[in-house]
């Protein structure tokens, strides 16, 4: 599968959405900021710059479906 349908949100309302139709999700959640996804096994990344950065990882392995 890769990276394609994975989903990149920061608000709670985009991991359910990724969730409810079975696709990766990676959540942004910047320095400072609280994390709004509460659950461990959600991928975080702080930007998009991190995302870019990790993207030949995830395509590798995707990240989970939260």
């Amino acid at each position: 599968m890769g990276t394609a349908g994975t989903t990149v949100g920061d608000a709670l309302t985009d991991m359910e959405a990724a969730r409810a139709v079975g696709i990766p999700f990676v959540g942004r959640v910047p320095p400072g900021e609280a994390d709004p996804f509460g659950l461990p096994h959600v991928t975080r990344v702080p930007d998009l710059a991190a995302l870019d950065a990790r993207w030949e990882e995830f395509d590798a392995e995707p990240p989970p479906v939260p």
